[in-house]
């Protein structure tokens, strides 16, 4: 498909999201009490969301890794995310925002970079069902040499407790097939991953299931495809076949 010079397609990939276990998709800030706030959809005691975001973080990341080991030297490396030194890890190229704006890497084709638009927008997925009581987890760092609590580092944490189910989607408007592919897989190895802070110490395990592709506009001449073939064409290109 093309750019964004003609509207050819806009496809929508629903899924639903069930905690597991305990998930912390925070704020980074607190009330006092807690170290760190769960996202809401407005204020304190509004409904909890799993934000676009974090949900964007985690595909691009695992697209971004995936696709970096079957096209060697052919994916950027975003300039914000070099070290220090900012030198480019070998197999990968310089950020395609700074360096290759006329031909873009497949990453930021999709998703975009500080110079051209992605196709991929990830909407915050949304609660179903009652608002659920949120559960609070706290934390302290040990000392390495008595293996005891290290002073002034108890930390509180709000956290959804298991049980609790949201439904988001993804749209892509005029997706290369692949792109398409990407999503759906990405989004199936959440459970393997996990999502949101502190996954490290049992957080963010979770059920997911993504649902049959939705055409929300399908122009003249479009062929409708299934979500079969969009896997099958990011399987080709990711050399995973």
């Amino acid at each position: 498909m093309t750019g964004f010079q003609r509207l050819e397609a806009i496809i929508s990939v629903p899924f639903q999201v069930t905690t597991e276990g305990s998930v912390s998709i925070g704020t980074g800030k607190g009330d006092g009490l807690r170290d760190n706030l769960i996202i809401r959809e407005a204020g304190p005691e509004s409904k909890p969301v799993i934000s676009g975001s974090s949900l964007k973080g985690m595909v691009r990341s695992t697209v971004e890794a995936v696709l970096a080991q079957a096209m060697p030297g052919e994916i950027c490396v975003p300039f914000v995310c070099l070290g220090r030194d900012r030198t480019v890890p070998e197999g990968r190229k310089e950020d395609c925002g700074r360096s290759s704006r006329d031909n873009p890497c497949p990453v930021c084709r999709m998703f975009g970079n500080t110079e051209m638009a992605g196709r991929a927008s990830f909407r915050d997925a949304h609660l179903e069902g009652d608002f659920p009581e949120t559960t609070e987890r706290t934390h302290v760092a040990l000392r390495r040499d008595t293996k005891t609590a290290a002073g002034g580092a108890l930390m509180t944490i709000e956290t959804l407790p298991p049980g609790v189910t949201f439904s988001g989607k993804v749209v892509l408007t005029n997706p290369e097939d692949w792109m398409v592919g990407a999503v759906i897989e990405a989004l199936e190895l959440l459970p393997s991953i996990g999502i949101g802070a502190k996954k490290t110490s049992g957080y963010g395990e979770v059920d997911v299931d993504v649902k049959d592709v939705e055409y929300k506009f399908k122009g003249p001449g479009v062929e409708k495809k299934t979500k079969d073939h969009f896997v099958a064409e990011w399987r080709k290109l990711a050399k995973l076949t």
